[in-house]
């Protein structure tokens, strides 16, 4: 059963208008797309591209032989995303190639004699009613019918075979979605995981038909979370106000406390006290305005975040400090105090524990840990395709202020590399889905401290 190959103008071209040789292409968004062509034939081949399309070949012929006319205006169409290609066995639809860039198309020349497999970066998803196959490597998605996914299924469970030897094969290699089956690779692209190398892709502009940026494309829909979150317990600690002033007053110079910035593991005898703790939350997370723009509450605190959204809650797994109950506290910087969550000692006991293992010392858990939690709907209520990557940027800032406050202050503190996001909901009794735990930084007295 033979397999062609078709290209077609994408759903983006919602009219072709024609008047003797000149075409008008309506897409949305766009100015009119008007322009002349040089023979009728042309004109006839472009029309073509409407509907099911036409291979190559078949345009060619259309355009009364003119080849290089039709590549012209095909590179052109290419080149501004109008196009994409349709895969038919025996006029029945195989597969649809649609770009996610301008100027992707189909790879050119023989298809390779060596045997072939699916990416190891590729993966299938429902995107509305279809399901799409996509890869970070493939700047095209792919539309699959039943039996294009029955055929990408045996060729995940069989013997890989050379893409010279099977048509439907070399479509998807020519698409960009497969890789040699014996396993080789370069040593720069084996160091990449799968998660690591769609999530870089898929957060950064570059691909053109995937809107990334602040859209608020929630507007309208639900209204944006609030910048303060409702209060989590009753049980609430009034910490004391540090005095501004006297912490300037004995405060290193900037370059000093960067020069002197370690990861620090291990904690003084005397637990951190609670004014410590008071005034390292202070310098480092208090809540200083809230304002609003753009539909939405905005907040002012020590360290910078994306849109001023400030997404980002603390916690912390309260293990050991002076002046403060065991437990797991949600830090309220707009009144600089903390709810201790009910119920929750043996909750911090484990999340301690686990930052204990996470930093190779089983033995010696931090006296208090600071887990960083993202509102990402909050966040991705104004910003589209990038809301996690830049949620993860602020809380590597947040992290770097807590490691200089806590040098200045004479404190051990170090990020934690790996945390348990499930213990943690499980622990609060939050939703995954609302707010979830992104980064952890480990707490203590320093070994001078008293």
């Amino acid at each position: 059963m033979s397999v062609v190959l078709h290209q077609r103008f994408s759903a983006d071209v919602r009219e072709i208008q024609r008047s003797g040789t000149r075409i008008t292409l309506d897409v949305p968004g766009w100015k009119a797309l008007g322009f002349g062509v040089p023979t009728a034939g042309v004109a006839d081949a472009i029309e073509a591209l409407g509907g099911d399309g036409a291979s190559l070949d078949q345009l060619v012929t259309i355009a009364g032989g003119a080849a290089e006319r039709v590549s012209y205006y095909l590179e052109r169409f290419r080149r501004a995303r109008l196009l994409e290609w349709v895969a038919r066995r025996d006029g029945n639809v195989l597969v649809t190639f649609r770009p996610l860039t301008s100027g992707f198309g189909p790879a050119e020349g023989p298809a390779p004699e060596r045997a072939m497999t699916l990416s190891r970066f590729a993966y299938a998803r429902r995107d509305g009613a279809d399901l799409v196959l996509e890869s970070p490597e493939t700047p095209c998605r792919a539309i699959l019918t039943e039996e294009a996914t029955a055929f990408l299924q045996r060729l995940a469970g069989q013997r890989a075979r050379r893409p010279a030897d099977d048509r439907v094969l070399e479509l998807f290699w020519r698409a960009g979605f497969l890789e040699p089956a014996d396993g080789s690779e370069g040593d720069e692209r084996a160091t990449w995981e799968f998660h690591d190398r769609l999530f870089h892709v898929a957060s950064r502009p570059g691909r053109d038909a995937i809107t990334v940026g602040g859209t608020y494309r929630f507007t309208g829909r639900f209204p944006a979370p609030p910048a303060i979150k409702p209060p989590m317990s009753a049980e609430s600690t009034v910490l004391p106000r540090p005095d501004a002033g006297a912490i300037a007053a004995r405060s290193d110079r900037l370059a000093a406390v960067m020069d002197r910035r370690r990861s620090v593991r291990s904690y003084g005898a005397m637990p951190i006290s609670v004014d410590a703790l008071s005034e390292f939350l202070f310098r480092v997370a208090r809540i200083t305005g809230v304002s609003s723009a753009g539909g939405q509450e905005l907040m002012s605190r020590p360290f910078p975040s994306g849109g001023s959204i400030h997404e980002i809650e603390l916690y912390l797994a309260v293990g050991q400090c002076r002046g403060l109950d065991p437990g797991v506290h949600h830090y309220r910087g707009v009144e600089h105090t903390l709810e201790r969550l009910p119920s929750t000692e043996a909750g911090a006991r484990r999340l301690l524990a686990d930052s204990a293992m996470a930093m190779g010392q089983a033995d010696t858990p931090p006296q208090v840990l600071i887990v960083l939690a993202s509102r990402l709907p909050r966040f991705a209520w104004k910003y589209q395709g990038l809301a996690y990557r830049l949620t993860l940027m602020n809380a590597g800032v947040i992290i770097q202020t807590m490691y200089l406050v806590a040098t200045d202050m004479g404190l051990a503190g170090c990020a934690v590399g790996s945390g348990n996001s499930q213990a943690f909901a499980e622990i609060t009794g939050l939703d995954l889905l609302s707010e979830t735990a992104v980064g952890e930084f480990a707490l203590g007295s320093g070994e001078a401290s008293l």
